[in-house]
């Protein structure tokens, strides 16, 4: 759905381009000597709260790719206060993406008052 750009991958690794961020991910196994494997080991939902936010990715693709695939679309894309239009996808993990583009500022179509 993200059209993410893979540059490696493996059983334990993968890094990628979403939009023009760049992100790693680690399978929770690379986290064995780390405080938080008991709960990452648990069970339980672990995103729940947790917002990862990609400025520069169509919204409308992205939900139209999202509801493609059957996933969770936890806020249909529109335009917010903040100056983005986004649009809000749970994986299945619980983690939500927010991820959209910035609302060009209104301009004045009257000219000087």
């Amino acid at each position: 759905m993200f059209e993410a750009e893979v540059h490696y991958v493996d059983i334990d690794f993968v890094a990628m381009r979403v939009g023009s961020a760049e992100v790693m991910l680690h399978a929770d196994h690379t986290h064995e000597d780390h405080p938080w494997h008991p709960a990452l080991t648990s069970g339980a939902t672990r995103g729940i709260g947790a917002q990862i936010r990609i400025l520069g990715m169509d919204p409308d693709a992205l939900e139209a790719r999202a509801r493609a695939h059957d996933a969770v679309v936890s806020v249909a894309t529109t335009g917010k206060g903040h100056g983005w239009r986004e649009v809000c996808v749970r994986d299945p993990d619980g983690y939500e993406w927010a991820v959209g583009v910035l609302i060009p500022p209104a301009t004045d179509t009257l000219g000087p008052a």
